[in-house]
């Protein structure tokens, strides 16, 4: 079975469009939306002429059946003009200054609603296997909060949380990165003895061993760097990238 995945989106809907485009020669049994649909980042985002916040929210509510909450996401909720609160495991998000820099945006009340039904995370089986879904780790694992713990030790948490729920491998965004990353678990192979951490490529196919690991993938959204998504081969657990930027297509 082959999936796409995307991930952070920030209202750009030419990207989206692009990568979808994409998805359907590439004939997907569906599409993961890992987050972050919301919040177009004016200091370093590229496309603020084309930027269509609820064009893409019906994008991803028509093409996409599993869709988690990012952090933007989360922000935009929680300063809006209703009265909405979010609890996740104990932890109470409440109205902040705008500390990252979006652009203000007026949603659509049916959007509004789709939004605050969407979860922070989900448990997907495919071929089998479960995999967690999540904009970004757990216990932040909406990337809203920040958590003052190495990353050594929210990796653990992580991997732990994964583990109660039955989950070998789980995959967010978040980080925007050039490529791919993968972070295994500690001392689960050779690897993850020497490095800890995610540990990135910008290889355009990744093949996963069946080892509880965590993959983050790039960032829909163009912001002048490397953007893309990936598609997901269930059987063979091999993720290819898929670049968006042209200028970054040949190094991959």
């Amino acid at each position: 079975m082959i999936i796409a995945i995307i991930s952070d989106i920030h209202e750009d809907i030419v990207s989206l469009k692009k990568a979808l485009k994409i998805i359907e020669e590439n004939n997907c049994c569906k599409i993961v939306c890992l987050g972050d649909i919301l919040g177009y980042p004016y200091l370093n985002g590229k496309y603020e002429n084309s930027k269509n916040v609820n064009e893409c929210i019906n994008i991803i509510k028509s093409n996409c059946i599993d869709v988690v909450l990012g952090n933007h996401d989360i922000y935009h909720l929680l300063n809006s003009k209703h009265k909405i609160e979010f609890t996740y495991n104990n932890l109470f998000y409440t109205k902040s200054k705008n500390l990252y820099k979006d652009s203000e945006l007026e949603l659509t009340e049916n959007n509004f609603e789709y939004l605050i039904s969407l979860p922070e995370f989900k448990f997907i089986t495919l071929s089998e296997k479960t995999y967690l879904f999540s904009h970004y780790l757990y216990p932040n694992i909406n990337g809203l909060n920040e958590i003052e713990i190495s990353n050594s030790s929210i990796h653990k948490i992580h991997f732990d949380f994964m583990n109660s729920n039955n989950c070998n491998i789980s995959i967010c965004g978040h980080l925007h990165i050039d490529g791919i990353g993968v972070c295994y678990k500690p001392f689960s192979n050779i690897l993850s003895r020497f490095l800890n951490g995610f540990n990135y490529s910008q290889n355009c196919e990744v093949s996963m061993k069946n080892l509880p690991c965590c993959v983050t993938i790039p960032a829909i959204a163009n912001f002048g760097g490397f953007s893309g998504f990936v598609l997901f081969d269930t059987e063979s657990l091999v993720l290819q990238v898929i670049s968006l930027s042209y200028k970054r297509q040949i190094l991959l």
